[in-house]
């Protein structure tokens, strides 16, 4: 409804269509670490994450498993949500020697 300074009023119908985003963000370019212990682990260097809505979502990396002061073998989880909560992940390898 649009209104003017006297108090006319109008209602112009606008059509505009509701898109539902169920597409999770693509995560891209990760890979494989080796490090030593004590080293810092860098494994968001090069990550990039899309989405078909959101221009910007958000990523975060699960390191929960991993001990950088004790030799092994381990997992990190990268998790990449958009602003409509659509959610996606992928493991890499973190090898610490």
């Amino acid at each position: 409804m649009l209104t003017d300074l006297y108090g006319n009023s109008s209602i112009v119908n606008v059509p505009f269509i509701i898109h539902k985003d169920v597409t999770p963000p693509k995560i891209s370019n990760i890979e494989d670490k080796t490090i030593y212990v004590g080293e810092t682990l860098m494994l968001l260097n090069g990550v990039e994450v899309t989405d078909d809505y959101d221009p910007a979502p958000d990523i975060t990396v699960d390191i929960s498993q991993v001990n950088l002061e004790k030799e092994g073998e381990y997992k990190a989880t990268y998790i990449a949500t958009d602003d409509h909560g659509n959610q996606s992940t992928a493991t890499v390898n973190i090898s610490v020697r």
